[in-house]
């Protein structure tokens, strides 16, 4: 059985705070959902220049996101697959 693994940090307030994050799901899309939440969140709450500023690496079972600005990391997030030993 596979689960897909969600986790990362974030910036919990203009103030630097950084705040983690983690959660499993049975399904790899279930998964990319909530991580774009996260990622719309902060696009909305800081400037961000998605061509210089965000680094997004996908493939059919991974994603990774890295949004930082002045300088800052404002979140990086990945979701990778574990598998689950059947009893």
């Amino acid at each position: 059985m596979n689960i897909y693994i969600l986790n990362g940090f974030t910036e919990y307030s203009k103030c630097y705070e950084l705040s983690s994050f983690g959660d499993a799901f049975l399904h790899f899309q279930d998964a990319k959902d909530e991580a774009e939440k996260k990622i719309n969140h902060i696009l909305q709450e800081f400037d961000v220049d998605k061509e210089s500023e965000m680094e997004v690496t996908e493939d059919e079972e991974s994603f990774f996101v890295s949004i930082f600005s002045e300088g800052n990391i404002r979140l990086e997030i990945s979701i990778f697959k574990k598998e689950l030993p059947v009893t």
